[in-house]
Formats: structure tokens, C-alpha cells, sequence
């Protein structure tokens, strides 16, 4: 009997074994094909990875959690945006290429970074416009330093303390002391399966597009630095976001939001809807049929949301208060004219 469970267990164990290490050579491959391209720029001891690309008014896109810049780079945005706009795509810490030497999961820190960069590279009142994670980060960035910023865009994010259970298997590589080692001891195979369920439950109803799939290949986000930066922000995604709520009145910049009517991460009615109704200055665009990843499923929301903050962000024509109001609407869906 003891001998037949030694046996099993050794066979697990093996199992596991070949598994981490089929892993890991997959990620290898992945990387040495990768190309890096743009620049890194050092902002509070993080060496942050950044593209840009075209001329004009600035625009800084900012990836959600489990992505990088790709995500956005590969959505119809930049293209749609590259004639009028100097699109900046940034890889959070963490992420990509993007160092991160110490923990940094809360979005006003990772605001600080982002600050920091664009002001090194000489960046003049940007539009910031997040997904996500990102878009978090971007409303902490508004409401740390709104005299800074042309306006944000606000997508799919969370911007209020809604507990996730759903969410705690991703969080385990961030276990204090543990976590790194115990991913890639035994995680790393099991993520290879989880990742992909979350990056279709992400994309859902929609489907996952070939150009993400090429972009942002499973391989880049099962890293051990990229999954331990996804699991630190998912763990301090709420006791952030309820920090800073009590800020959110005081945002007094445009502020686009937008939401998928069937996102399954970042429910509209828990954080959209009642976003857009705190913020002083706010439209609300929810978007029918649509699941988490509006940048690839409505870009158009996207840039219209810019091309309105540009314009209300002149001097004299910002809407407020119940101006702000009448603006909240339900975007119409273009596959029902």
C-alpha cells in the first residue's frame, strides 16, 4: 500500500515536473522571437517600456491587468487615432518589458510612475485613456494631478470596491514570500490552462481576434515577473480603488467612461454607471452586446470619446455639472442601424 502511493506520488511528481519544464520552454521560445520595440524611459527607479508612434495632440494608452501594450496595439484604436494624435503605448510595470523592482499594485503609485515617464519625455497634457487595470490607474492619475491632463478615458475599469472571489486563483503568485516560487514550482502548467479560459472570458461574447492572439501570445503573460505583477494588482485592486473613491467628486476634467453592456470583469453597474453619475464632468457610453474588451469590439467608442475631450477640454468649452448629465447615453449598437 505504501509502496503504491509512493509510486503515484512519484509519478505526479514527474508529471509536474515535465509539465514546468515543457512551460517554461515554450515562454523561452516565445521570447527569443519576441522583438522590443520603442524605448524605455527610467521613472521612480522603474525602467518603463514605451512606444509612440504618429504626431499631434498626445494621446497615452494604458493596458489592464494580465495584457501589455500589445493588447492595445493590436486593437483598431492606434491606426484610428495616428493621423491626428502622438499615440504613446506604455507597458505598466511589470508588464512586457517594463521593470518592477519592489511591490507596486496600487493605481496611485503606478500613476506616480506613469507621471514621471511622460514627464521626462516631455508630454504636455495628454489624454489618458485606460482599460481595465489601466483605466484605474488613469482615473488615479486625474485625480492626483487633473491640472496636468487634457482628460481620460475611462474603459471597462473598476472604480469601486466590489469584492472578486472569482478572481483569488490568479492572485496567488502575489502570496507574500511564496508566491513567485510557488508558480513556478507548480502554477506555471495550470495558468497555461487558466490564462487563456480568462483572456476568452475577457473577450466574451466576442471572440478572441487572430491579431491578439499573434500580439500578446499566452507564452508573454505566463512570465513569472508578468504574472506576479497581474496577481499584485488584482490583490490590491479593492482596498485601492475604496482609498480613492472618496476623490472621485473632485475630478473635475472630462471624463469619458465607457463600458461594455456584457462585460463580465468589470460589471458596468457596479463601476461605470455609478462613476459616471459621482464625476462632476462625465459622459457614459455603454455598449450593447459588448463584453470587457471594448477597444477591440467598439474602438469607435474609443476615439469619439477622445475626439470630444479634445474638443470640451478648450478653454470655455468643458461641460459640468448637469450639462455633464444629459450626456450619459447608451451608444448605439452599428450592427443594428
Amino acid at each position: 500500500m505504501k509502496a503504491g502511493t509512493a509510486l503515484i506520488a512519484a509519478g505526479a511528481a514527474l508529471g509536474l515536473g515535465a509539465a514546468v519544464w515543457d512551460t517554461r520552454r515554450r515562454i523561452a521560445r516565445v521570447e527569443r522571437r519576441y522583438s522590443v520595440e520603442g524605448r524605455f524611459v527610467e521613472a521612480r527607479g522603474v525602467r518603463l517600456h514605451v512606444v509612440s508612434r504618429g504626431s499631434g495632440r498626445p494621446v497615452v494608452l494604458v493596458h489592464g491587468a494580465l495584457t501589455m501594450l500589445q493588447d492595445f496595439a493590436a486593437s483598431p484604436v492606434p491606426d484610428m487615432l495616428a493621423r491626428d494624435a502622438r499615440v504613446i503605448l506604455v507597458d505598466r510595470p511589470g508588464y512586457g518589458f517594463s521593470s518592477r523592482p519592489r511591490r507596486m499594485g496600487t493605481p496611485d503609485e503606478q500613476a506616480r510612475v506613469l507621471r514621471e515617464a511622460l514627464h521626462r519625455m516631455g508630454v504636455e497634457r495628454p489624454v489618458l485613456v485606460g482599460h481595465s487595470f489601466g483605466a484605474t490607474v488613469v482615473l488615479a492619475y486625474a485625480s492626483l494631478f487633473p491640472d496636468e491632463i487634457a482628460g481620460i478615458v475611462f474603459a471597462s475599469g473598476v472604480a469601486f470596491p466590489v469584492p472578486r472571489a472569482d478572481l483569488a486563483p490568479m492572485m496567488l503568485p502575489a502570496l507574500p514570500g511564496i508566491g513567485p516560487a510557488l508558480y513556478e514550482a507548480m502554477l506555471q502548467p495550470l495558468y497555461r490552462l487558466l490564462v487563456p479560459a480568462m483572456v476568452a472570458l475577457c473577450f466574451a461574447p466576442q471572440r478572441v481576434p487572430d491579431a491578439f492572439r499573434r500580439a500578446v501570445p499566452t507564452e508573454m503573460m505566463l512570465r513569472r515577473d508578468h504574472m506576479a505583477a497581474t496577481a499584485e494588482d488584482l490583490m490590491a485592486l479593492v482596498p485601492a480603488v475604496a482609498a480613492m473613491s472618496p476623490r472621485y467628486p473632485r475630478i473635475d476634467v472630462p471624463v469619458a467612461v465607457i463600458a461594455g453592456e456584457r462585460d463580465q470583469i468589470a460589471y458596468p453597474r457596479f463601476h461605470g454607471v455609478p462613476l459616471a453619475e459621482t464625476l462632476p464632468d462625465a459622459t457614459l457610453r455603454i455598449a450593447p452586446g459588448v463584453g470587457h474588451m471594448v477597444q477591440h469590439a467598439r474602438p469607435d467608442l474609443i476615439v469619439e470619446a477622445i475626439e470630444e475631450i479634445w474638443e470640451r477640454a478648450r478653454p470655455g468649452a468643458s461641460l459640468s455639472g448637469s450639462a455633464a448629465a444629459e450626456r450619459l447615453h447608451r451608444a448605439p449598437d452599428p450592427s443594428h442601424p
